[in-house]
Formats: C-alpha cells, sequence, structure tokens
C-alpha cells in the first residue's frame, strides 16, 4: 500500500505542476517514471539517475525535433506525407541519439525512452513547456532523493 501512496505523492507532484502551467503534456511524458519510481522494489534507481537520463532525453529529443519535425503538428499530419515520414524519423532520431547517450553513460532508464519520443514528436516544443518539463524532472528527482530511500518496515532512510 505504501507503493500507491508513494505513486500518489509523485502523480499529484506532477499534477500539480501541469495544472499550474497548462502544459498538461508532462504528465504523460513522465507518467511512465512515475509509476516505475512508486513501484520498483529496486533500491537503486537515485534522483541523480533520473535527473541525467531524462535530461539526456529531452536534448536528444530537442534536437531530433529540430532536425525532423519543427513546425509540423504530430496530431494532423496527412497519412503517407513527407510531413508524416519527417514527424516518424524525429522520435526514430531521438531514440537513437537517447540509447547512445545513456551507453556512453552508462545508464539505463527505460522511461527516458518515453521521454525523448514525446519531446521529438513536438508534444512539448515551446521553451515554455520544455521549461516545465525540466522542472517536473528535477521535482521528480528531489522527491525521490528525499523519500524514495525511506523504508517503512523500520521507518529509516536506507543508504
Amino acid at each position: 500500500m505504501e507503493n500507491a501512496a508513494y505513486v500518489g505523492v509523485l502523480a499529484i507532484a506532477i499534477g500539480a505542476v501541469a495544472l499550474l502551467t497548462g502544459h498538461y503534456a508532462v504528465l504523460l511524458a513522465l507518467a511512465p517514471t512515475v509509476y516505475l519510481l512508486g513501484t520498483s522494489d529496486e533500491r537503486e534507481i537515485t534522483g541523480t539517475t533520473v535527473l541525467t537520463t531524462h535530461l539526456l532525453a529531452v536534448v536528444a529529443g530537442v534536437i531530433a525535433y529540430l532536425l525532423f519535425a519543427q513546425g509540423i503538428d504530430p496530431l494532423s499530419v496527412e497519412a503517407q506525407s513527407s510531413a508524416a515520414f519527417r514527424v516518424i524519423l524525429s522520435p526514430i532520431c531521438a531514440l537513437i541519439l537517447t540509447g547512445i547517450g545513456l551507453a556512453l553513460l552508462d545508464e539505463q532508464f527505460v522511461t527516458a525512452h518515453v521521454m525523448t519520443t514525446i519531446v521529438a514528436l513536438g508534444l512539448l516544443r515551446t521553451p515554455q513547456a520544455l521549461g516545465t518539463l525540466i522542472l517536473s524532472i528535477a521535482l521528480l528527482a528531489s522527491i525521490h532523493t528525499l523519500f524514495g530511500k525511506f523504508d517503512s518496515t523500520d521507518g529509516q532512510l536506507t543508504t
């Protein structure tokens, strides 16, 4: 039950940011991370891992978006058009860049790939939306650093 409560705390934090800023795609981008952090039994997921892997994913997504899909609304693209090809190419490129970056950092965090896909598609493309996303990542990493290593069986922080 404490996992559900922790998922709730993380989701409320991200939901509050989305509500205050109007950038609701942040929920889509971070919901898998919230779930993973809240339900994982592994204590090795650190706030630093969340921060570095997701920031890398944002950068890879922005690069791919700027190279291939800038100015295209992915929700209104006609199938089999050149714009559709560019919209599809953008997240493919972002996933490759993210994979290379994670390998170079010797990190693996599966939800970073969700993040890079959403950014590369242009669902969070404005500077304000990207700033909100980065703030939300930092918020999740901070909460997880403070509370993610709390062992509810003995009430102590694990080291």
